[in-house]
């Protein structure tokens, strides 16, 4: 029962100004090679947009940067870097590197007994059911705090992992640093999450 790989994404939180990040922008300096297939969405009760590409999604917003994948992870950690390369006084308060693996949920009974689960009885009164167990962990090392969690459902168990570091008092170089190591951290989360819930990844 091999959890399979469902996406990535880099997080970068901080101050980012929205009228600058924009597709022209980011085709001139380089970020965006194509704009054939680019869609843009826009949510008009908040600022932002929303610009799909082929291999890879971006979120725009004022308080953070997301770059998503379905594909190739080093996408998401080259971009990032680019972007700070480009945005070198963009005050950072911190970046984000995650990953989702999942598994169909009826291929994991034997599994999931293996594991602690809240009694069966409603915790109020009669009428309430379990819709989502769940299992965290977090480790800390250096500047970096890695959050592993495992939820079941009726239909999914999805493995996320998350590599969490501040930079509130660090310098450009460091979130450069980080974002080159993408792959690097995202992988380490998952070989955490493979010792820590026994778990069989599809790589």
């Amino acid at each position: 029962m091999p959890f399979r790989f469902n996406g990535a994404s880099c997080i970068a939180v901080g101050t980012f100004n929205i009228y600058i990040i924009q597709p022209a922008w980011l085709r001139k300096v380089g970020l965006l090679e194509n704009v054939e297939g680019v869609a843009l969405e826009a949510d008009l009760t908040e600022p932002g947009f929303r610009m799909q590409l082929p291999d890879l999604t971006w979120r725009v917003e004022p308080t953070r940067i997301v770059l998503e994948t379905k594909g190739d992870c080093a996408r998401c950690g080259q971009t990032m870097y680019a972007i700070f390369d480009k945005l070198p006084w963009t005050p950072l308060k911190a970046i984000g590197i995650n990953s989702r693996h999942e598994a169909p949920a009826e291929e994991l009974d034997e599994f999931i007994h293996r594991f602690p689960h809240p009694a069966s009885a409603s915790p109020i009164n009669d009428g309430y059911a379990i819709a989502q167990k769940t299992w965290h962990a977090a480790f800390r090392k250096d500047k970096q705090q890695f959050n592993l969690q495992l939820s079941v459902n009726d239909e999914v168990a999805a493995l996320t992992t998350n590599v969490h570091t501040e930079l509130r008092n660090e310098s450009i170089e460091t979130a450069k640093e980080i974002a080159e190591n993408f792959e690097v951290f995202q992988s380490l989360a998952v070989k955490m999450a493979i010792n820590v819930f026994s778990l069989d990844i599809q790589v």
